[in-house]
């Protein structure tokens, strides 16, 4: 199946999996929001994150997951990533896996976030349309390619994050430097720490977390940390994107 297809198939699942997100930025320096179209089908960039599909659901939990969690009885998992974009890379390096959106035999519904900028080549002019709280939709021919990670590897603070709503929880998904080894979330009902991990493929590479909080939480709060467990970065997750994170 093409990855066109794979879009194609998971269009649906945009506005039930993250139906409040804005699209995610993806030239960062310029905080300009883009939504892009691949093989003339819009392909959805939600909350810092995007959602993907492929093949069909053959077994439940994942098999070899690189970590798993339980929001309120709801289960998920981080897998290695599993679409490649138009050059072959893996669109996301993990992906998320709720365990209530994936039935065995049925197609796959996942979500994840990448780790740079991603490399898009437009077919043509792009058409810009602009958006109420600034910058701007652009729509057009494009391709991906990967993502360059060379500005954020040079800034351990940077950072990726999307979600996803489920039955009164959020679920978020981060995608952090390769010294971050570990996040500390603060909400109202607490905190907690949750340790990073890599894919098999790059163990030295950036690093990736999942974690979930009631969605009512007015604060949430990630903080990044070292090996030494040193603060290196983090926001409020329940404000709006104000910066490159």
């Amino acid at each position: 199946m093409t990855l066109d297809e794979r879009l194609r198939r998971t269009l649906h699942a945009v506005a039930e999996a993250m139906p409040e997100a804005a699209p995610a930025p993806v030239a960062r320096r310029s905080r300009k929001r883009v939504a892009l179209l691949l093989g003339a089908l819009v392909v959805p960039l939600a909350a810092g994150g995007y959602v993907l599909g492929a093949e069909y659901v053959n077994q439940m939990p994942p098999k070899n997951p690189l970590m798993a969690g339980d929001a309120h009885g709801e289960r998920y998992w981080l897998v290695p990533g599993r679409v490649a974009d138009d050059c072959g890379v893996k669109v996301s390096a993990v992906e998320l896996v709720v365990e209530e959106w994936n039935t065995v035999g049925d197609e796959w519904n996942t979500s994840g976030s990448s780790y740079g900028d991603r490399i898009v080549n437009w077919v043509g002019t792009p058409t810009a349309s602009p958006l109420p709280g600034g910058g701007e939709v652009r729509s057009g021919m494009s391709t991906s390619c990967g993502v360059d990670e060379t500005a954020w590897l040079a800034d351990p603070a940077r950072f990726e994050s999307g979600h996803v709503k489920l039955d009164g929880d959020r679920i978020y998904h981060v995608a952090v430097h390769p010294t971050v080894r570990s996040i500390r979330v603060t909400t109202p009902g607490g905190t907690e720490t949750v340790a990073t991990i890599t894919p098999p493929d790059r163990p030295d590479g950036p690093r990736y977390a999942a974690f979930d909080v009631p969605e009512s939480s007015a604060v949430i709060q990630l903080t990044l940390l070292d090996a030494a467990g040193r603060e290196v970065g983090g926001r409020d997750l329940a404000k709006p994107r104000t910066g490159k994170n």
